[in-house]
């Protein structure tokens, strides 16, 4: 991007009136402070951009070629900083990284750049892109798929990850999907990215967005369920699966449960919920969808009120029968009615719930658990500390490794994207429970061992007052013994405890 300014920049034409000497209005200044460049060779730029010679037409297109391309050294501050505001995004946790492709960007509209979060760091990675980026769009879906070695899809290095990106909208009239599907092959350490399209065959679906998919049979196939588009029949409540080695669509209707009535049947819909889980009877895979609203054409503004939004009575389908079954809920914990909420699967059997749209518009800010085993609601989880900058009613987020990044809020100026990253953790804070943990192990090797005489305790450094008002209620709700059953923590001990965790993503951005 250097050299290709500073060659534009020779032939510069200054367009300024002031006497000389003066520099080109497109002058070496403009660049981003980050550009890698030392005084002393800025100094020669100037100079050499002094003394204007003529280029060729192939420097030129060249050099423009470079300039228009957003897909190449992304890591400028200032790119970084307008890009990071967005919604209707799709993320996927592979490896150290969490992938974020696309979304709807307040400073380029839709845009299908790739950023990676790292993990144990907290940092941002823009890695380098080779490929054809597919157009910009947002509300697709990206999945991580594990293709055969006989697959078109499988990578050149074995330590790579594919991810699999499917439909979208653009904001301006065109929808994607259909038989194209684009691949994102993501480096191991996260250096590089690589784009692909693929051209599939069979009964395809028609182009849409705000729909889901999911990955089955290992991995190895994709199932696409609901959304909408132009072409999208309102009642569509068939399904889509794709084998992932042979590309091939197979379109398959679904029936009710004939013991149990049409009820058992879900309505067609979008910017619903989907995952898999594993039948505890039968042992089988099964889909699990709930809530969303009714798809309608012509529609922008999700929040309105001539729209159907479902409850979040889960249904379950048998991929082997193609029938669906309705689950009994509870009606003191079922959860408010919602769409456009993020969903992270904890563990094979547990889904938090993050945010989402009201029937009536309203931008919710709970967190809301699901059994996957049983298909019913439970308390909510004990979360530790609170969210960035007070943003709390958010929509349109991410959530996969427990990663809360992005999405909208309402302000005086509308419906705006936010900049947003926060760390969920759920249960007791690490150092309580290994001192639990330790406590247990010492009371059961002796039981009958006398109380240990009190203690005195360092005093501990007192933080600010909402610091305060949050650790109390974290001890208070720990006392009472309302917090989830031990979740994988470990993904979560690389970081600093909540507060401090966040203190220090703000302070590196």
């Amino acid at each position: 991007i250097v050299r290709a300014q500073k060659l534009l920049n020779i032939s510069q034409t200054p367009r300024c009136t002031i006497p000389a000497p003066c520099k080109p209005c497109f002058s070496n200044a403009m660049l981003p402070l980050d550009s890698g460049l030392s005084p002393s060779n800025s100094r020669e730029a100037e100079g050499s951009s002094s003394s204007r010679r003529n280029i060729t037409a192939e420097e030129r297109a060249e050099a423009e070629k470079v300039l228009s391309s957003k897909w190449r050294n992304l890591a400028s501050t200032f790119l970084l900083d307008k890009r990071l505001p967005r919604s209707g995004h799709c993320s996927v946790s592979v490896g150290e990284f969490i992938v974020i492709v696309g979304g709807f960007c307040p400073a380029n509209l839709p845009i299908v750049d790739v950023i990676l979060i790292h993990i144990g760091t907290l940092t941002i990675k823009c890695p380098e892109v080779y490929g054809n980026p597919p157009p910009k769009r947002f509300r697709q879906t990206l999945n991580h798929v594990e293709p055969s070695s006989l697959s078109p899809l499988f990578p050149e290095k074995e330590e790579d990850h594919v991810l699999v990106m499917y439909g979208g909208w653009d904001a301006l009239g065109c929808e994607y999907g259909g038989k194209e599907i684009n691949t994102l092959t993501v480096a191991a350490n996260g250096d590089y990215v690589h784009w692909k399209t693929f051209s599939t065959s069979g009964q395809a679906p028609s182009p849409r967005y705000n729909h889901s998919a999911d990955t089955i049979k290992r991995k190895e196939s994709l199932f696409v369920y609901g959304g909408e588009g132009e072409q999208v029949e309102a009642n569509d409540t068939c399904s889509y699966f794709l084998n992932l080695n042979s590309l091939l669509w197979r379109r398959v209707p679904t029936f009710a449960n004939f013991k149990r009535g049409r009820k058992s049947h879900p309505s067609a819909r979008c910017l619903h919920v989907s995952t898999v889980r594993l039948n505890p009877k039968s042992g089988l895979e099964e889909v699990i969808i709930f809530g969303g609203l009714s798809p309608a054409k012509d529609r922008f503004d999700t929040r309105q009120k001539n729209n159907n939004v479902f409850d979040m009575t889960p249904y379950s389908l048998d991929l082997d029968t193609m029938q669906w079954t309705q689950s009994s809920q509870d009606d003191i914990l079922k959860t408010k009615s919602r769409h456009r909420a993020a969903p992270v699967k904890v563990t094979a059997n547990r889904m938090l719930l993050v945010g989402g749209v009201t029937e009536a518009g309203l931008f919710l800010d709970d967190i809301v658990q699901l059994n996957l085993s049983t298909l019913k609601w439970e308390e909510p989880p004990l979360v530790l500390g609170q969210p960035s900058h007070g943003l709390r009613h958010i929509a349109g987020c991410s959530a996969d490794g427990l990663f809360i990044f992005g999405g909208t809020t309402t302000t005086i100026f509308g419906v705006t994207p936010v900049t947003k990253l926060d760390v969920l953790q759920i249960g007791p804070p690490h150092e309580l429970e290994n001192k639990l943990m330790e406590e247990s192990k010492s009371a059961a090797s002796t039981p009958n061992a006398p109380i240990p005489s009190p203690r005195p305790t360092p005093k501990k450094q007192r933080g600010s007052l909402a610091d305060i008002i949050n650790d109390f209620v974290a001890m208070v709700k720990l006392g009472r013994g309302k917090y989830l059953e031990k979740f994988n923590i470990r993904q979560h001990q690389v970081l600093a405890r909540h507060r401090a965790s966040r203190t220090q993503w703000f302070n590196n951005t």
